[in-house]
């Protein structure tokens, strides 16, 4: 018996819950662009560790846009993978939001939008962005 398209979204939603309550890595720091460089190469590394250089077609794009950024999507897709930028609008969705990355569609990343989440307390020094992740693979942060 196969699965219904309901089935799916409540095992996907099921598995995201589990990788950001348990599994997930929370990054914080009080410069955003930092957060966001933490984000990428983690990205990076897993990318690839599955073959794809995304700085190499990121410097290509450069050159001639359409051009590499096609090449780029013939990569992925040679490669089984596939990456999305998933945005919810509906509040009780948000916390959905990130970057999703498959592989034979399989999720083996995904990263949280930058939170900004400001805490107004006294003499606090709270970091005011978090980024999180996860990946099937070990990831190597410095």
């Amino acid at each position: 018996m196969s699965d219904t398209l309901n089935d799916l979204k409540v095992r996907d939603i099921a598995n995201l819950q589990d990788i950001i309550k348990r599994k997930s890595k929370v990054f914080s720091h009080k410069d955003r662009q930092v957060v966001q460089a933490v984000l990428a190469e983690a990205m990076r590394q897993v990318l690839l560790r599955f073959g794809f250089n995304i700085l190499k077609h990121a410097q290509d794009m450069l050159v001639s846009e359409n051009h590499y950024a096609n090449k780029a999507q013939e990569e992925l897709a040679r490669l089984h993978l596939k990456i999305e930028h998933r945005a919810y609008d509906a509040i009780e969705d948000k916390w959905r939001t990130g970057l999703y990355i498959y592989r034979n569609d399989e999720i083996v990343f995904f990263s949280q939008v930058v939170i900004d989440e400001p805490r107004l307390k006294l003499f606090s020094f709270t970091p005011k962005y978090h980024g999180r992740f996860w990946s099937v693979i070990p990831i190597e942060l410095r």
